[in-house]
């Protein structure tokens, strides 16, 4: 399915990709106290795995994915949670040598899989995690790619801030922040009141590309 939306989009994928929902313990305040992944995995019939187990499926999943989109031969995978015969994908992406792969994830296990197999890396920003929060976690994946041989550079940084109608302004400002700490790429993730991708490039993105230096 991915590959067949690369060859549609004109080669414009990014494929994002996580551990997805686990039976994790943490503060789960911001969605009323209980871990949301509970009511979604029940309501489709999928198991909540611990999260060593999702972790070490997604590094399979990741390993799987590029092989389908690179190797011109079928190829056997005898992996801990799939296991596959003569798999081939065709026609194949129209990126080359793949569409860019988004991994989402900022625990200890996770940064690992994604110092192995990401072009991008991404996280949620405040009120999840801080700006603080991010230099630290950088600092981990940096120390995961020097430990396998990868340079840190080749994966673009991204965090996902969340914007309201309101204040525009504060938005600006956690961004340029973030921008400042090394995050690469911003994604505005809309809150209520939602205002028109116009007002949203008006009084957020142009401001902020004129007041932070690219390039």
């Amino acid at each position: 399915m991915a590959a067949t939306t690369d060859l549609i989009a004109h080669g414009r994928l990014i494929f994002g990709i996580g551990v997805g929902g686990t039976r994790v313990r943490g503060d789960f305040r911001h969605w009323g106290g209980q871990n949301p992944a509970i009511r979604e995995f029940e309501a489709y019939g999928v198991p909540l795995v611990a999260p060593v187990e999702g972790i070490a499926a997604l590094a399979e999943s990741c390993t799987i994915i590029r092989r389908m989109w690179t190797e011109a031969s079928p190829f056997d995978f005898d992996g801990r949670f799939y296991q596959l015969k003569g798999a081939i994908c065709e026609p194949k992406p129209r990126q080359r040598p793949h569409p860019p792969i988004l991994i989402g994830g900022y625990g200890e296990r996770t940064l690992r899989v994604i110092a192995e197999h990401a072009d991008i890396w991404n996280i949620p920003g405040p009120p999840f995690l801080s700006v603080e929060d991010f230099r630290r976690k950088r600092a981990v994946l940096d120390e995961h790619c020097a430990a396998m041989g990868r340079d840190p550079g080749e994966i673009t940084r991204s965090v996902q801030i969340f914007l309201s109608g309101d204040d525009p302004a504060a938005t600006r400002a956690l961004a340029a922040e973030l921008i400042d700490a090394g995050v690469q790429q911003v994604i505005l993730a809309l809150q209520p009141p939602v205002r028109p991708a116009q007002w949203v490039a008006d009084e957020v993105i142009e401001p902020l590309r004129a007041a932070v230096p690219t390039g």
